[in-house]
């Protein structure tokens, strides 16, 4: 029997180019078919799944980040005066330079401090040396020219930036002040105290006396401000007025207290003893309205 012999199958036209395209590296050319197109949608979507989320957290720590502020530059006006960082000066900020300032002679009268110091008729003295404290004026010292014991405003002062290499500068002092005590006793203060004027004012042509003295009829402490009036059996204002004649003066009396008798006796023993302790507290505490008192005359305002 005979059969029917197949043909020898070659090699087909295919097979080396089936074998070249699956060895061969992928393609990179954009999917033609249909399930080409459908697999890359799928691959886009499955990337898109994972780097979604990485975006979102990238957004929003953005999101929380301030964002800068655009600020306006002020603009400068070069037409008005610059006011410096710093300065020396001390004098205080409520005083403008368009109020008077003027001079003041500020005398205390009394008896003389060696034998009579600290005691309640010395209340002028008393209260002078404590505002001259408060404003750091310089130490009383011995005047010639003026005669009694004399303080004035520190107008220069020491700075030092390089070690042991120090530098004086003027400085503006607020209180144009001179502080006078009397060297006599109370009841004669009136030659002195014109005596000081006469020199004080040489200098000082539209200066201003102010005389502090004692007030037997106020309480401690208590303080009193006159330009005119009666001296109320003040022997000390008494020979004041009488040795100033017309010259006008402002009167700062500051309480002592007085006893409870009236004998003449009793009151010079009073004013004559020393004081305690507590009356020294109350009698220098007369000091701050005293210095308020003393720039209301300097201004012109008492």
């Amino acid at each position: 029997m005979s059969m029917t012999q197949e043909p020898a199958r070659g090699p087909s036209r295919e097979g080396p180019e089936k074998i070249s395209e699956t060895t061969a590296t992928p393609s990179t050319n954009p999917p033609t078919s249909r399930r080409e197109r459908r697999q890359a949608r799928k691959r886009r979507d499955s990337v898109a799944s994972i780097t979604s989320p990485l975006s979102r957290i990238k957004s929003n720590s953005e999101a929380a980040k301030p964002k800068p502020t655009r600020t306006r530059k002020a603009s400068i006006n070069h037409s008005k005066p610059r006011i410096p960082s710093t300065t020396v000066s001390t004098i205080p900020p409520e005083m403008s330079a368009a109020r008077k300032n003027i001079p003041l002679l500020v005398a205390s009268i009394g008896n003389p401090e060696g034998l009579y110091g600290g005691t309640l008729h010395n209340a002028g003295h008393t209260v002078l040396e404590r505002v001259r404290s408060i404003r750091s004026f310089g130490p009383f010292k011995a005047n010639k020219r003026m005669g009694g014991q004399v303080s004035e405003p520190i107008r220069t002062a020491d700075f030092s930036i390089i070690p042991f290499v120090s530098r004086v500068h003027e400085v503006e002092v607020a209180d144009n002040w001179t502080l006078w005590k009397s060297p006599s006793l109370m009841n004669v203060s009136g030659k002195a105290v014109k005596s000081a004027w006469e020199a004080f004012r040489r200098e000082n042509p539209q200066g201003l006396l102010v005389v502090l003295h004692d007030e037997l009829e106020k309480k401690k402490g208590e303080v009193t401000v006159k330009r005119e009036g009666s001296a109320k059996g003040h022997n000390g204002i008494k020979s004041v007025v009488a040795s100033m004649g017309r010259t006008p003066f402002v009167r700062i009396g500051v309480g002592i207290g007085r006893p409870l008798s009236r004998d003449p006796d009793v009151i010079v023993k009073y004013v004559l003893r020393k004081m305690t302790t507590e009356e020294q507290y109350d009698v220098e505490k007369a000091a701050g309205p005293v210095i308020e008192a003393l720039r209301e005359i300097a201004e012109g305002l008492r």
